[in-house]
């Protein structure tokens, strides 16, 4: 009895099924498998042997399923042989299996079709390159990735951009019998951007004013930082200082970062540096009087917005290029223009002046005096005032002289000065009279009808009648006198009789005159 024929799985087997020339008593199987042995270019060892499901005690089976310690994974010929134990399996008929009996098959052995990976890291591209070792007759590999795409071929290379953040790959194995899938997936992830925000919006700031910038690079294998300021720094780092600019223009702030494979990219952001803030005025003088206008121009930088005028006494101006207003008091005052600038915030100019008064200079009204009667006229002192009259006099009083004149004064404060005037008239004599003849003929001399030296006169009153009795003429004015006309027209050459009562400014006593006096053609 010999074998006839062996069943086995063409990859990686492990059981053999042996089929006999003779049907095989059952009692003659060794169930630990001893009888037989398989020998090949791996080690294996069976671990029993059965036969088919109605092997029993009596029984016979036409096949022995010999189960093995393990899969047979090398591909190559192996042989299931007999060994010669002295109980060899029997047939029906007790003959034995002949000790030499033995009997070849082949198995292509397992295929793993797990694979190797590598990743070249670009700056734009990363290129991954793949291989399988081979082995145990492979053949044929089919790569597929979950981009889509596919490949052939032991070793193949993909190329994918760098903003790809993982890739699947799946490889099929195969060596024309056996075949074997294996898969992987490759985190990427090496893209990165550079980026940054300034934490003092807007993009405009004040020369020397301390600007923050703060990273928001993107990317997990960022290795170097470096920030370009626009004005000849640089800081080497993630987390810059805050930095003032010196001088004032337009710069462009860079961050070049690199990542760990030697890849760069760069932001950048435009930032303005506004000039300092400006504000100041023109127009003030080193001093003022009350009263006088003071006006004044406002000089300020262009990114001021807003502005407000303060002189120092109440009032303010906003938003008003010039200003002018007067101070009513003496004193010394600050005036203050402050104003908001776009980027730099507030600014201040002040500037005080001193206004000083203007004198008041009130001297007594025209008056009339008598020969030789003099008065005192002028004004109280005041400390630190200068007075000067129009005699030369510095005395803020004098005395007027005997004889008819103008008077003024002047004070002086400081530049600032008050003046006023004073006619005194004196009289060659202080008796009053009326004379007995006049011409009213506009020649200058005697053309008028009046008291002479009643200028002082109180109560005064005169009264002119023609010859008729009627009235041509009354005045209770000193001065005034009749022209010698008469309801409009001239009055006749003729005797008038006139009628004259006062209150002597001298002695106080009532008197009442009554005269004619002749008017001359």
């Amino acid at each position: 009895m010999f074998f006839d024929s062996v069943q086995v799985d063409d990859c990686n087997p492990n059981f053999v099924k042996a089929y006999f020339s003779n049907p095989i008593l059952c009692n003659s199987i060794l169930a630990n498998g001893l009888q037989f042995a398989v020998n090949g270019p791996s080690v294996v060892s069976i671990v029993s042997a059965s036969g088919d499901n109605t092997c029993g005690p009596w029984g016979y089976t036409s096949w022995i399923l010999f189960q093995l310690s393990a899969f047979i994974n090398t591909a190559g010929n192996y042989t299931l042989a007999a060994r010669n134990l002295g109980f060899p399996v029997a047939d029906t008929c007790n003959a034995p299996q002949r000790t030499s009996d033995a009997i070849s098959f082949y198995t292509a052995g397992k295929l793993s079709a797990n694979f190797n990976s590598l990743v070249n890291w670009g700056c734009g591209m990363d290129t991954i390159i793949l291989s399988h070792p081979g082995g145990n007759g492979a053949n044929s590999w089919l790569w597929s990735f979950s981009d889509g795409s596919t490949a052939s071929g032991q070793t193949v290379t993909h190329i994918v951009p760098v903003t790809t953040a993982s890739i699947d790959v799946q490889l099929i194995l195969s060596n024309g019998t056996c075949s074997d899938t294996a898969s992987q997936s490759l985190t990427l992830g090496n893209y990165f951007k550079a980026g940054f925000i300034n934490n003092t919006p807007p993009d405009t700031l004040c020369i020397n004013a301390p600007i923050s910038f703060t990273d928001t690079s993107q990317g997990n294998f960022i290795a170097d930082y470096l920030w370009d300021f626009g004005d000849l720094t640089q800081f080497a780092g993630q987390v810059p200082p805050p930095h003032a600019y010196a001088a004032s223009g337009n710069y462009t702030v860079k961050l070049i970062v690199t990542d760990i494979y030697g890849c760069t990219d760069t932001a950048s952001k435009n930032i303005h540096v506004a000039p300092p803030v400006s504000i100041d005025f023109t127009g003030l003088k080193p001093q003022y009087c009350t009263g006088n206008p003071v006006l004044l121009t406002r000089r300020i930088s262009r990114n001021m917005i807003s502005y407000i005028w303060d002189n120092g006494d109440g009032k303010t101006f906003t938003n008003e290029v010039d200003v002018q207003f007067s101070y009513a008091n003496e004193g010394v005052y600050t005036i203050t223009l402050s104003g908001v600038d776009r980027y730099c915030g507030t600014a201040t100019a002040s500037k005080t002046v001193p206004v000083f008064a203007v004198p008041i200079v009130k001297l007594p009204p025209d008056t009339v005096l008598c020969r030789n009667e003099q008065i005192l006229i002028g004004v109280a002192p005041i400390v630190n005032h200068t007075y000067i009259w129009s005699t030369g006099a510095t005395t803020p009083q004098i005395l007027t002289n005997i004889f008819t004149r103008d008077y003024t004064l002047t004070a002086d404060n400081n530049g600032c000065r008050g003046t006023d005037a004073i006619h005194v008239k004196v009289l060659p004599a202080c008796l009053i009279k009326v004379p007995n003849a006049f011409t009213p003929n506009r020649d200058g001399l005697n053309d008028r009808l009046k008291a002479v030296n009643a200028d002082l006169a109180k109560n005064f009153s005169l009264k002119v009648f023609n010859r008729l009795g009627q009235l041509v003429f009354s005045t209770n004015d000193p001065p005034e006198g009749w022209d010698g006309n008469f309801k409009g027209h001239p009055a006749e050459t003729a005797t008038y009789v006139w009628i004259l009562s006062y209150t002597d400014p001298w002695n106080g006593k009532a008197v009442k005159e009554k005269g004619t006096s002749i008017m001359l053609r």
